[in-house]
């Protein structure tokens, strides 16, 4: 019973860190393909081939663009489930009032 309350308890805490962010904050899929494209260009424009063989260094920056990507879309993900993480929160909040006040 304790355990559960702690594990509950940390929960709430959990959940409360993740609280929504401002609207103006939300990252959406498209936003994170352009960047990625403006982020590969750059790479291409500061490490040009030699026409035969591509260049290490622009591989080595594309791959930097790909993981920034990479947590763009994440991003993008936890902007959706805000709304989802709201409501999860709202009824662990319930509960704990509930469980105790005995109400």
């Amino acid at each position: 019973m304790i355990r559960s309350i702690f594990a509950g308890a940390a929960l709430a805490l959990l959940l409360a860190a993740a609280q929504p962010a401002a609207a103006a904050d939300t990252v959406t899929l498209q936003d994170c393909a352009q960047a990625y494209g403006a982020c590969v260009n750059e790479c291409a424009r500061n490490n040009p081939s030699d026409g035969k063989n591509p260049n290490p260094a622009a591989a080595g920056c594309e791959t930097l663009c790909a993981g920034k990507r990479a947590a763009c879309e994440t991003e993008a993900g936890y902007d959706a489930a805000k709304p989802w993480v709201k409501e999860k929160y709202g009824q662990t909040v319930d509960f704990f009032k509930g469980l105790l006040d005995g109400k």
